[in-house]
């Protein structure tokens, strides 16, 4: 079996050699696991090629659901990279000319890709409170001139401390990872021939040893590589009211020789300085930066790729960080000393802070005769505005549900309480404890100095990396993501350009438009929970769209799955921007809008903040706590950092079960019961972990027996009882009114565990939207006819869903 790849990178750049890692879907019985598989081109002849089963289709092992695929490619404008996935029956795939080698050396891992051999500390002295955590001890790089030289090899790091950590809070305490504080954990978490990956967590310390705010790092190295590509995550662990934090970064001292010449990449060309002690780089945001050398201004311009350079007799290093300016602010410092690349810079002059603007109840304007009615009398918002001189604004409450309304309510606001922190949006007061950032690094090496114009190249593979995947037609066949249909079927030109619109418009345009950049928010999305956002958007989009996005707030966490349908939008097309949309999605809603730690309430971890007109000021909702879409991420990309966000909630969910080994649930709606389930079921197709089976089909029994009638719900359903196996049922409500998805769970379910049950009332409620529903019901819940389809092969299903295609998305 062949299967076509797609690869796809940015027309002005060319790729040379360059590592992609890429996850391919297979159906169910297609592909066994362990049986050779090898990337190839048309005439059959193989590649190095490393391949890792992700995900197989049941819990014996056998078949593939998911590859993850490492190749190395040359790509540049106009040329066709022709390649196949050849599956069975194929010879093993050549060795790369260097492949990489992991050894262990007493307290030593050794990593050797060929022109580079990074060393690294695996365990520590146990007797010394406090320890010394470093954990890099050499990088050694080979001359690529004169491999017979004296000095082939040259170690480029400077040592005592290798690369490390750095945190400063407002009092202007520091913190690192290389001083004192526990041990770190150093492991090899993924080894092959063309790339490898060494993870180590651990935590940032005061001098004294106090640990502070958990790391992640990843180190991924490639063979005949002399690169390191970094995935640096923290974790926000303290109290925010009492912590601010002033500067984040990875310190790399460098050991490069005499000569220094230091290069900071410009809008076009570099800046750049020799025989200086210092060159800072500042990205302030989206349209400014900053260069400055030895504290006085040098340059300045509006985005750059990213990158710095230093380079002397003994070698060069470049560093990038991806998204730059996107995620502003950043910065480099460049000196004898090496390079600071910094996440949050001091020079900034702003702390992150991971409090809410929202720090007092909001001020509401629907508590009068008739909270149904929009309130349209000026002398009653004055009298309430007076009453709560200094509260924020929850505009949600006026009722709004036109434009003319929208327009009365900005004149009174703007007229009574200019300034005020206000929000169309829910009010919740909860704060960012316990959010998270992973930042992408990039670092090259070389004995022989990096010109610019080199830099700028290895910089804009960073920013701009070619993709591998496979083709939409193929993947969408294989149903390893549900029912997707690819685009380009002639049938369906106008469903495929509605679709394209709909996310363009709700998706793409409102971050470019309203600058929705910054480093805690870059990639979410924007939403709301009430009419009005939709008005102030089309009231401001073509004035002041800033303005608008400002009230309605950045993201909207819901209760069906956002990140799923952007994904699935990548899935029907393979268009790049989408697979670029829907990557930076998952990832900052799975670092920022997750809690990942909490001082004093450890049951809080593993939730997703609900939604609100602050990035996380909505409290902690296991309905709105859904993992599909980060799975999707990591099965196309590999990216484990996604894999262990959604661990974290469903270990929640295994946490927190009841006696009786079922979810939990406590909230209103039953919603709160299934959102658990249903993280509880992805996980287990993710590990096959019997503890994530278990409580998934023992509550998925219990929760069917609670309904009033297949294809019917309750309006809330409560475990009470001395073992939580009882229910308390309100109820019964429309299906339609239920405010959640239930596609993926059952999708999941059917396939998982032998339910009659289940095919029941599958049937039952897809009947019920294909013959009782009026047309206008939201969406998404039309993905039980698919399933009602699969059990019975009745063609009324299909024939509904093409009516939906056909009528109220194109209204919409």
């Amino acid at each position: 079996m062949r299967v076509p790849l797609v690869f796809s990178g940015a027309e002005e750049v060319k790729y040379a050699a360059h590592p992609v890692s890429f996850g391919v879907p297979f159906a169910d019985g297609e592909l066994e696991r362990g049986a050779a598989v090898v990337v190839v081109d048309r005439d059959g002849k193989a590649i190095p090629t490393q391949v890792n089963c992700t995900a197989t289709w049941n819990k014996d092992l056998r078949y593939v659901k998911w590859l993850l695929v490492d190749i190395q490619a040359d790509w540049g404008k106009g040329e066709n990279l022709e390649l196949f996935l050849e599956c069975g029956g194929t010879p093993d795939a050549p060795a790369p000319a260097e492949p990489v080698k992991i050894t262990h050396e007493g307290s030593q891992l050794l990593i050797d890709t060929g022109p580079m051999r990074l060393s690294m500390r695996t365990s520590f002295d146990p007797w010394k409170q406090p320890s010394n955590p470093d954990v890099f001890t050499g990088c050694l790089v080979r001359k690529s001139s004169d491999e017979e030289a004296a000095d082939t090899w040259a170690d480029l790091f400077r040592g005592d401390p290798g690369p490390f950590l750095t945190m400063t809070d407002q009092h202007g305490n520091t913190y690192d990872s290389c001083t004192a504080g526990p041990a770190p954990r150093v492991s090899v978490e993924e080894e092959g021939p063309l790339r490898s990956c060494i993870l180590v967590r651990g935590y940032h310390a005061m001098p004294q040893g106090q640990r502070f705010c958990p790391y992640i790092l990843r180190v991924h190295l490639f063979a005949g590589r002399s690169d390191l590509r970094i995935f640096h995550t923290f974790v926000f662990d303290q109290e925010p009211h009492d912590v601010e934090l002033t500067g984040v970064g990875m310190g790399f001292p460098l050991s490069l020789g005499e000569g220094l010449r230091a290069s900071i990449g410009a809008e076009s060309g570099a800046h750049w300085a020799t025989n200086c002690q210092k060159l800072a780089f500042l990205q302030r945001d989206d349209r400014n930066y900053a260069v400055m050398k030895d504290g006085r201004a040098y340059g300045e311009g509006r985005t750059t790729a990213g990158w710095a350079s230093l380079s002397g007799s003994r070698g060069a290093a470049v560093a990038v960080i991806r998204n730059s300016w996107q995620e502003y602010p950043k910065g480099f410092v460049l000196s004898r000393d090496g390079i600071a690349v910094q996440i949050w810079p001091e020079s900034y002059g702003r702390p992150l802070t991971f409090t809410t603007p929202l720090e007092e109840p909001a001020v509401r304007f629907d508590k009068w005769p008739d909270p149904s009615e929009p309130l349209r009398d000026e002398e009653e918002v004055k009298r309430i505005l007076a009453a709560h001189p200094t509260g924020p604004l929850n505009l949600k409450s006026f009722s709004i549900r036109d434009e003319e309304t929208l327009v009365w309510v900005e004149e009174m606001i703007e007229k009574y309480a200019p300034g005020r922190t206000m929000t169309y949006n829910d009010t919740s007061m909860a704060n960012g404890v316990g959010a998270a950032k992973t930042t992408e690094l990039f670092l090259s090496f070389s004995r022989e100095r990096i010109p610019d114009v080199e830099a700028q190249e290895i910089a804009r593979t960073v920013q701009e990396p070619l993709l591998g995947f496979a083709e939409p037609r193929y993947t969408c066949a294989t149903k390893a993501l549900g029912h997707f249909y690819h685009a380009g079927d002639p049938r369906f030109t106008d469903v495929d350009q509605a679709l394209d619109d709909l996310i363009t418009i709700t998706s793409v345009e409102p971050v470019e438009l309203g600058r929705l950049y910054g480093m805690m928010r870059y990639g979410n999305m924007v939403g709301a929970h009430s009419p009005a956002p939709n008005f102030a958007y089309i009231h401001h989009r073509d004035t002041d769209p800033e303005k608008a996005l400002r009230w309605v707030g950045p993201y909207n966490n819901e209760a069906n799955d956002q990140i799923s349908s952007v994904w699935g939008n990548f899935v029907r097309t393979g268009r790049r921007d989408f697979f670029f949309l829907a990557l930076n999605y998952s990832r900052c809603v799975a670092d920022v809008a997750f809690i990942h730690a909490h001082p004093s309430n450890p049951t809080a971890v593993g939730l997703m903040h609900y939604h609100n007109g602050h990035q996380w000021s909505g409290g902690g909702s296991p309905s709105h706590s859904i993992i599909t879409g980060l799975l999707w991420d990591y099965y196309f990309t590999g990216n484990r950092r996604l894999l262990d966000v959604a661990l974290e909630t469903a270990d929640r969910a295994v946490r927190t079960q009841t006696a009786a080994g079922i979810v939990s649930c406590g909230g209103v709606l039953h919603r709160e019961f299934t959102g658990p389930m249903w993280a509880a079921m992805e996980a287990y197709q993710a590990t096959w972990e019997e503890r994530y089976g278990d409580v998934a089909s023992r509550s998925l029994n219990w929760f069917l027996r609670a309904l009033p009638e297949p294809g019917r719900y309750p309006n809330s359903v409560f475990t009470r009882g001395d073992r939580g196996d009882e229910a308390v049922v309100q109820g019964p409500i429309e299906p339609r009114v239920a405010y959640r998805e239930v596609y993926y769970l059952y999708e999941a379910a059917l396939r998982l565990f032998n339910s009659t049950k289940l095919r029941e009332h599958v049937i039952a409620e897809a009947d019920y939207y294909v013959w009782d529903a009026p047309m206008d019901v939201l969406s998404y819940y039309a993905g039980l006819a698919c399933l009602a389809y699969d059990v019975t092969g009745n063609p009324v299903y299909p024939a509904y869903c093409k009516a939906r295609l056909e009528g109220p998305l194109h209204e919409a």
